[in-house]
């Protein structure tokens, strides 16, 4: 019987949870954190603090069960926000929704155009070999950045980790990814499911900046003695390699290939559409990546909960629940009321600048309308991302909702009724450390697979059916938010 330690290195807080044998015993938070946010799309983080919030939070865990369970841990998980680039995996980190480095992705076009003897020639070329077309969230397009503005910083650069791989540099002395953190480098060849020499060599990375790639079910080192002093553990317990939090948060909510049909929806900073393939199906508005099993395709919205939270405190009401009751109040369309949740871009919509709007606001418009038409402005993006799910045949049964959102009964219902499916709430909301959890639990043997892991563990609490009133009414609102949306976007889905 094994101790599981997992954790969630999130954009505004660290979570930790404890499975004992198979059975969850606790989860804990740490205190809410932010990255240093400026004009352009700037977003950075020190990952000092995801540190100090990791140990904030394995104290608490470990005192909610019982002191004794420090010495019953034999294994640590990390999960973390994808993309993030971590110099030598302690400096200033460059997030996931940093969208500054617009202009390396025209410069990796026209290189990829320029070598065409690498075969990456446009953006079909790179997306097929890659899983995704440059963007200027994800790794590779940071490190092009840094090398372009800060040549010296760059050249002096031992390694780079993401940010849970940051943590369990910490923990084991090593740089180490999984494949499902690697892939959303665009330096992973998607197909081969290894690092791509032809990326790699048209970004212009050093091989010996690479971190080393261990499968997601392996160990990828020994806790040293050094950390484990400090967190109270036994030295030399395993460590597996740091994963994705979009792949843990899908199989944390049971999406792996085998349950066709199940897409997760996680709202949390971000809003995430995940569907599991067998078979990577590239696609320039899907994302492509490694999952534990097979593939996970998704589509992101970049202001979900940052949406939510950015509202509440302009207004300054006191709650999520506060404005949950205020926009339960108002009805579908909320009294004209439009919100473009384009605070952060849209990936999804190839929107790399900040471009929110409220539309349709009179002299008559109150709070609760604003809150509800923020509130149907994030779920009709994430529609959009389900409408090209299904234009791929990817198939839509239910949908499973994960983070912040996943509390609101209010939210789950509002979720069924705009995308017309059953929404499912599982009994752990917190799904992206459940998801490294699992992985953990499987690792160490206390299941024979993840098929058999997911069964145990991800388990339903409540289901919202769509009211056909209300996705009939919602119709015609979808319709304009949806040609509203295009026409605000700096660029086209092509």
């Amino acid at each position: 019987m094994s101790t599981i330690l997992a954790a969630e290195v999130g954009t505004t807080s660290t979570t930790v949870m404890i499975i004992q044998g198979g059975v969850i015993l606790t989860s804990a938070s740490s205190k809410e954190y932010h990255p240093t946010t400026k004009k352009g799309g700037y977003s950075r983080q020190n990952p000092k603090v995801w540190w100090d919030a990791f140990c904030q939070a394995v104290d608490i865990a470990v005192h909610k069960v019982g002191i004794q369970i420090r010495q019953e841990i034999d294994c640590i998980v990390v999960g973390g926000q994808m993309h993030g680039l971590v110099p030598n995996g302690t400096d200033l980190a460059n997030l996931w929704n940093d969208s500054t480095a617009v202009k390396q992705s025209e410069i990796l076009l026209q290189l990829a155009d320029s070598q065409a003897r690498l075969g990456l020639v446009g953006k079909k070329g790179l997306l097929n070999h890659t899983g995704n077309i440059p963007s200027p969230n994800l790794t590779a397009l940071k490190l092009m950045q840094m090398a372009d503005e800060e040549p010296n910083k760059f050249k002096g650069l031992k390694c780079f980790t993401l940010p849970a791989g940051a943590i369990t540099k910490k923990l084991i002395g090593e740089a180490v990814i999984d494949p499902s953190d690697a892939s959303g480098t665009m330096l992973w060849d998607i197909q081969g499911r290894k690092w791509s020499e032809q990326m790699i060599q048209l970004v212009g990375i050093p091989n010996r900046l690479l971190p080393r790639v261990v499968e997601s079910l392996e160990v990828a080192g020994k806790l040293g003695t050094k950390v484990a002093s400090q967190l109270g553990l036994n030295a030399g317990i395993s460590v597996l390699a740091g994963g994705a939090d979009q792949s843990e948060s899908a199989l944390g909510m049971g999406v792996i290939p085998s349950n066709e049909g199940i897409i997760s929806f996680t709202m949390g900073t971000s809003g995430v559409i995940t569907a599991a393939l067998a078979e990577a199906r590239p696609d320039a508005r899907l994302n492509t990546f490694a999952h534990v099993r097979g593939m996970i395709t998704f589509l992101c919205t970049n202001a979900c909960g940052d949406a939510q939270r950015f509202i509440r405190d302009m207004l300054g009401i006191k709650s999520y629940a506060m404005m949950d009751e205020l926009a339960s109040e108002v009805p579908v369309g909320s009294n004209g009321v439009m919100f473009t949740p384009l605070l952060s871009g849209s990936r999804m919509l190839d929107c790399y600048r900040p471009n929110g709007h409220l539309l349709g606001m009179s002299m008559s418009t109150t709070q609760a309308d604003i809150c509800r038409a923020v509130q149907e402005g994030i779920i009709m993006e994430a529609g959009m991302g389900l409408d090209v799910m299904r234009e791929k045949d990817i198939p839509v049964k239910e949908v499973r909702l994960g983070g912040g959102g996943a509390k609101s009964d209010h939210l789950a219902q509002m979720v069924a009724d705009i995308l017309g499916v059953t929404v499912v709430v599982p009994e752990v909301t917190e799904t992206t450390v459940l998801g490294a959890g699992i992985r953990g639990t499987v690792a160490m043997g206390d299941f024979g697979s993840i098929e058999e892991a997911c069964t145990s563990l991800v388990k339903p609490a409540k289901s919202f059916k769509p009211r056909k009133g209300k996705h009939d009414a919602y119709a015609k609102p979808y319709e304009e938010f949806s040609n509203v949306m295009r026409l605000v976007t700096a660029e086209s889905l092509d």
